[in-house]
């Protein structure tokens, strides 16, 4: 986690932090825009019957932990993810 810091990220453009002061970008290495990279890979997993990188159970944890923390800025406080939704 970090902490007393800033990341900005634009997609397809760059990624700058900031550690209390000024911005200052990070060189990330160019590649295919996310969407066409998951599309590649889906294709690929139908061709050779593979497991996607990205699961289905990782993809059902992504969204139960984003749900907590939606909960928890509602509530104020924090928030149990449900274990179930890990697995």
């Amino acid at each position: 986690m970090m902490r007393n810091g800033r990341i900005r990220l634009q997609t397809g453009t760059g990624l700058w932090v900031s550690e209390g002061g000024e911005y200052r970008q990070v060189e990330v290495p160019p590649q295919d825009k996310p969407f066409v990279l998951q599309f590649r890979e889906l294709l690929e997993c139908m061709r050779t019957g593979r497991e996607p990188e990205c699961s289905m159970a990782y993809s059902r944890s992504v969204v139960a932990v984003v749900e907590a923390v939606y909960r928890s800025s509602e509530e104020g406080k924090e928030q149990d993810v449900d274990q179930e939704k890990l697995s």
